[in-house]
């Protein structure tokens, strides 16, 4: 499975395989949904599921690092599919971003904490109960959202919004009237084709 076991380490990438799991990960799912609609496969009503990983997460990338080629080209497929959610949303489809969870198959060497059969029955699930209001979502097998990106507390209980406001009341009355409140937001709907199964 190139591009998605390998480590990719510093000092050790292979930009071969950095272009080859783009290729496979983003650039296929986006080349085939794009083909269907050409070919008038896609109506209303449709929805278009893709197999993403939590390591395309940003915000998940915290600790373990490396997989360079497989993190980049799954981060690409999201944002594909969020873009895709917005570009088909008048005409009635619907899109969504799937994480498998770290399931046990050969890619994995049969390790991880689900096995593909209890994935796969989730990951139908939340294909079956996609609607126009959850489009663009990024969410796992069981229903979980998957962060996007990373935000810096300020404090407790503090979101995005939150976060990019003044603390102070001193600060806040200096701060146009018009710029107030206008922090990065995040959405009601957070962001199957491509492969998947690392965690």
């Amino acid at each position: 499975y190139p591009g998605t076991t390998e480590p990719m380490a510093l000092e050790s990438l292979d930009y071969s395989l950095v272009a080859r799991a783009f290729e496979i990960n983003a650039v296929g799912p986006l080349r085939l949904t794009e083909t269907c609609l050409k070919q008038g496969l896609l109506g209303t009503g449709a929805k278009i599921a893709f197999v993403s990983s939590k390591l395309g997460s940003v915000a998940s990338n915290t600790q373990l690092g490396a997989n360079y080629a497989y993190r980049m080209s799954k981060s690409a497929l999201n944002a594909a599919g969020r873009s895709l959610a917005v570009d088909l949303r008048p005409k009635g489809m619907s899109v969504v971003l799937l994480h498998p969870g770290y399931v046990a198959t050969p890619m994995t060497g049969d390790r991880g904490d689900v096995v593909a059969a209890v994935s796969a029955a989730g990951l139908f699930r939340r294909i079956a109960a996609l609607n126009a209001s959850a489009s663009g979502s990024f969410i796992d097998y069981d229903g979980r959202q998957v962060p996007w990106e990373y935000y810096k507390l300020t404090r407790r209980g503090a979101g995005p919004r939150a976060a990019a406001r003044p603390r102070s009341r001193a600060a806040r009355a200096a701060t146009p009237r018009s710029a107030r409140g206008r922090g990065p937001r995040s959405s009601a709907s957070l962001g199957i084709l491509g492969s998947g199964g690392l965690p």
